[in-house]
């Protein structure tokens, strides 16, 4: 399954549970990611969990755009294409 928890419905009562779950199920993909990626140079569980929550983050700025029927402002969606083409100078002046 995909998407966020009770999607496509406006359930006032899923909210929180929507928020629970979808905190666990970050939780439980950062594990999973710990032990999936393997030992050795190449192995940085922090920039890993920096790229998930930034896509977390550009996801959520999005569905509320959308949820308010509003277009990014244009410097928005610059950074976002740039932090989605792996520009590390624009992740380092957006952190």
């Amino acid at each position: 399954m995909r998407g966020k928890p009770f999607s496509g419905q406006s359930l006032p009562w899923a909210e929180p549970f929507q928020h629970e779950m979808i905190t666990r199920i970050v939780d439980v993909a950062r594990t999973v990611a710990a032990y999936r990626i393997p030992a050795g140079p190449q192995h940085d569980l922090i920039a890993a969990c920096q790229a998930v929550s930034t896509g977390l983050a550009i996801i959520h700025v999005q569905q509320v755009n959308r949820a308010l029927d509003c277009s990014l402002e244009m410097e928005t969606t610059q950074l976002i294409n740039e932090l989605l083409n792996n520009s590390g100078t624009a992740v380092r002046k957006a952190l």
